[in-house]
């Protein structure tokens, strides 16, 4: 599920997408996974990302709850 070179995105924040490195770390008995994202690379609990789905219909994907926010579109 979690692979190297998988594209994700954060549970709450849809339009954030990233890469999994395939690495990982665990603290507090959570396994925090390494993402690099346009911006930043950084280290998010695996309870707080999703791999992307292969949804590609928007209107499915608003269905869903996995758009991303109205500032992703501005």
């Amino acid at each position: 599920m979690f692979e190297a070179g998988t594209r994700i995105r954060v549970k709450t924040d849809p339009g954030r997408i990233g890469i999994l490195t395939g690495k990982y770390r665990e603290r507090a008995n959570r396994i925090h996974r390494q993402i690099f994202f346009p911006d930043i690379s950084t280290y998010l609990p695996e309870d707080q990302i999703e791999c992307l789905p292969d949804i590609s219909d928007p209107l499915e994907l608003l269905e869903a709850g996995k758009l991303g926010r109205a500032s992703d579109y501005k």
